[in-house]
């Protein structure tokens, strides 16, 4: 899950630094400490150096845009600018060219595949195989990734994971990526 606490917090995760500390401590991969919020303030900034201030800089952004705009306002925002893979910027843009529909008709099974690239998203050589299966068939999450592991794509394994995980423990995620 991008940001457990989402509803919880108010543009920043006070616990997220600790729990980093913790797992770096344990010999763990870090992880990221930015909310949800933090990481839309940095795609509209554009600003994505790694640096102390451009932290402390999103974390009083997060908190001016939670005091000025609703959860689902920053939410709906984050999912039409993020990142979903290779030329996919906005969830929208990924439903149209992955299942050639609008996100707001998207099937619970292509919502969540489509929420799952979030946290992987689609490489380069799917996006081209996908361009080309696009003329024959209909593309399906199953499909995407069956071609991946034919392709024997270390994003393959990872990305069913997330996907089996998400439609067992989210099914609402339908509702939340279908943005007109």
């Amino acid at each position: 899950m991008e940001d457990r606490r989402y509803l919880r917090h108010s543009g920043f995760e006070a616990r997220a630094p600790l729990r980093v500390l913790k797992r770096l401590s344990k010999g763990s991969r870090a992880g990221g400490i930015s909310t949800i919020d933090q990481q839309l303030i940095r795609i509209c900034t554009g600003r994505f150096e790694r640096s102390l201030r451009r932290k402390i800089r999103e974390i009083f952004l997060a908190y001016s845009l939670n005091a000025h705009c609703s959860k689902s306002e920053i939410f709906h925002s984050y999912l039409k600018q993020s990142y979903f893979g290779y030329k996919l910027f906005g969830c929208i843009h990924a439903a149209n060219f992955l299942f050639s529909k609008p996100a707001i008709h998207l099937t619970e099974e292509e919502a969540v595949f489509v929420a799952a690239l979030l946290a992987r998203p689609l490489p380069r050589p799917i996006y081209y195989s996908v361009i080309i299966l696009k003329e024959k068939y209909d593309i399906t999450p199953d499909l995407i990734i069956h071609l991946a592991e034919t392709m024997q794509l270390d994003w393959a394994d990872p990305i069913k994971l997330r996907y089996q995980y998400g439609l067992n423990n989210f099914p609402s995620t339908a509702k939340s990526l279908r943005i007109k």
